[in-house]
């Protein structure tokens, strides 16, 4: 499974890891400050690999496109994969 974070479409982190065993996956990197008028999303990719060797199709996830619009508010700018 990977994810990635994405700003004004350029993809600006990924992570990926082999297993999720529990709930919680710790955020890597450094913290950035948003840009008024830069979109936001966060896309995922995932699979599974069951104990009889099935592979499941492999699904994108993506969050809503959000634009910072500054002051602590965005607005919501629809899906973009």
């Amino acid at each position: 499974m990977c994810a990635a974070w994405v700003d004004n479409r350029d993809v600006i982190g990924t992570r990926c890891w082999d297993t999720f065993n529990t709930s919680d996956v710790t955020r890597t990197g450094t913290r950035r400050t948003p840009v008024r008028g830069h979109a936001y999303i966060v896309r995922m990719s995932a699979f599974a690999i069951f104990a009889d060797g099935y592979i499941g199709q492999v699904h994108l996830i993506c969050s809503n496109e959000m634009i910072y619009q500054g002051g602590g508010t965005y607005s919501d700018n629809g899906q973009w994969c």
